[in-house]
């Protein structure tokens, strides 16, 4: 069985270290989405938790699954 990618969602919590940065929560990950923004247009460190939420479809088998998560920087 597989989980389709749009039963996750992602959100980028506790952001830090830079100023005028936008944590946009519960990204569904069906598509690619932009989770953290900065208006300041500045070179900054910056960093997060991310938290990963899966909807578990009814009737999945019990088991192991996985899944690859890529995070980019632009």
């Amino acid at each position: 069985m597989t989980i389709p990618s749009s039963a996750v969602t992602y959100s980028a919590t506790a952001p830090a270290g830079g100023l005028y940065m936008n944590a946009r929560s519960n990204q569904n990950l069906g598509s690619p989405q932009v989770v953290m923004t900065s208006t300041s247009g500045l070179a900054e460190l910056v960093t997060w938790t991310p938290l990963l939420s899966v909807a578990y479809p009814g009737g999945a088998a019990i088991c192991t699954f996985s899944g690859t998560i890529t995070i980019s920087v632009a």
